[in-house]
């Protein structure tokens, strides 16, 4: 028998490896222990995938799809070991003489919770307990008799859904009819938001976003008390499965955000051409989706005029639509690019005059540039620009200044102007000391973001 060795786990994580053997545990009622080590955790599901013979059956390969077949497979060996429909072996003259067998099966052997995972394991539309309960009442014979009518139904017409069992049947996905409706016919990606997933960060988004919305387009919590905290046990369980759900919903009470799931806007055209082009990983090395969609966009800025307030402007938009050539864009639409925002600005013109040279001055290595000058540029950002609109302002909370970023937007992109000024010019009221004493603050907040003492600092 062929068996999986340490090999066959190699790049897999610890967190993955104990998520496969906690839902072992969940699903098929073992009390495996979770790994304290790489090593550990993956010796504990290897002994125990071989032991079930995962090779033979799921194969070489270990991920959510082989996993979710194995434990479906092992489920139905369960049920088939423990469920003898004629047990013929075990049945005495006199009992087959006083009662139906076929009746004492379905009384006292099969339970309404056993015919229902069977119900739901090949029925096209699997229905929950509650919905069960609901339809027959709480009547358990009722139940039974149901379940075993549909079944036997779905069995006569040729419409149940194979599963995964160890006789080569595939296995389905649960919900993947959904899913193909949004992304195929309303067009839409899912999106999974971290901070959308505890009550805390989902009100802290309602609250971001109510600080900067009109009043009838204000956002809600599902909390039971909405006077109340945002906690778990202020949620409501929507479908009633014990578990607390955190929903954001509009004014409209209609869902934005639901258990930290969003729908977006879909980018597949453009996601099909780059991958097309670039299929494997090495393909696409050194060709990023953003380059891509650079050269796809085919946008050309003004980056060169003497008059900083016109650089950021687009100056052409000829986009290389060959690449999506015959494809149906009604709601997939390439945006108009606009001018570059405040902070790209920021970062390419006023930050792009010294950065080179303090990541050089810092020997910062190449693959760090990249971390190293985004931490940078939002100390300068937060200290040049931002700063001073919010202390103008007197916005001292996070929604005041959520609210004046947005309501400043062009006094914003003024301050980039400003701050570029004050680096490279001089005039009657700007001296060159002044000018000269700027750049050195400028570039030590710089400096210091990235984690060097520039204080006193001079550029040779």
């Amino acid at each position: 028998m062929s068996k999986l060795t340490p090999k066959y786990f190699k790049g897999m994580k610890m967190k993955t490896i104990n998520n496969y053997i906690d839902t072992i545990n969940t699903d098929l009622g073992e009390k495996l222990p979770l790994g304290a080590s790489f090593n550990g955790a993956a010796k504990t599901l290897r002994d125990y995938l071989n032991s079930h013979d995962f090779i033979n059956h799921e194969g070489i390969e270990i991920n959510d799809d082989t996993i979710d077949d194995f434990i479906t497979r092992i489920n139905s060996e369960n049920k088939n070991d423990n469920l003898n429909f004629l047990p013929t072996n075990k049945i005495d003259n006199e009992m087959t003489q006083a009662v139906n067998p076929l009746e004492q099966l379905v009384q006292n052997t099969i339970s309404v919770n056993d015919l229902l995972q069977i119900y739901n394991r090949y029925s096209p539309n699997p229905i929950t307990e509650q919905q069960l309960q609901q339809s027959t009442n709480g009547n358990l014979d009722l139940a039974k008799a149901q379940l075993i009518n549909e079944i036997l139904l779905h069995a006569k017409d040729g419409t149940l859904v194979t599963r995964g069992n160890g006789f080569g049947r595939t296995s389905d996905r649960k919900g993947m009819p959904d899913l193909a409706k949004i992304v195929l016919d309303l067009q839409r990606d899912i999106k999974r938001v971290k901070n959308a997933i505890s009550p805390q960060g989902a009100q802290a988004l309602v609250d971001k976003h109510n600080a900067t919305a009109k009043p009838s387009a204000h956002w809600k919590l599902n909390k039971r008390n909405p006077q109340g905290p945002a906690t778990l046990t202020n949620l409501t369980d929507i479908n009633n499965d014990g578990i607390p759900d955190v929903i954001i919903t509009n004014a409209n009470n209609q869902p934005v955000y639901v258990n930290g799931y969003t729908t977006t806007n879909s980018n597949y055209p453009i996601d099909l051409a780059y991958y097309t082009k670039y299929p494997t990983r090495a393909d696409r090395h050194g060709h990023s989706l953003n380059d891509f969609k650079n050269e796809l966009y085919n946008v050309t800025y003004d980056v060169d005029n003497d008059d900083i307030r016109q650089r950021g402007n687009v100056t052409a938009f000829d986009p290389h639509v060959e690449y999506l050539d015959g494809y149906d864009l009604n709601k997939f639409k390439l945006k108009q690019p606009k001018r570059m925002t405040s902070f790209n600005r920021f970062k390419k013109f006023v930050v792009g005059l010294y950065i080179d040279r303090v990541l050089q001055e810092l020997n910062v290595p190449s693959h760090a540039k990249l971390a190293v000058l985004s931490k940078a540029c939002a100390a300068a950002w937060n200290t040049f620009v931002l700063a001073p609109i919010y202390h103008k302002y007197n916005a001292n909370t996070e929604a005041d200044r959520n609210r004046i970023k947005k309501k400043a937007a062009a006094e914003i992109d003024l301050m980039v102007d400003d701050v570029y000024y004050r680096l490279t010019q001089t005039n009657d009221n700007w001296s060159e000391q002044n000018r000269a004493g700027f750049e050195n603050q400028f570039i030590e907040t710089l400096g210091n973001a990235i984690g060097g003492d520039f204080e006193g600092h001079e550029f040779v």
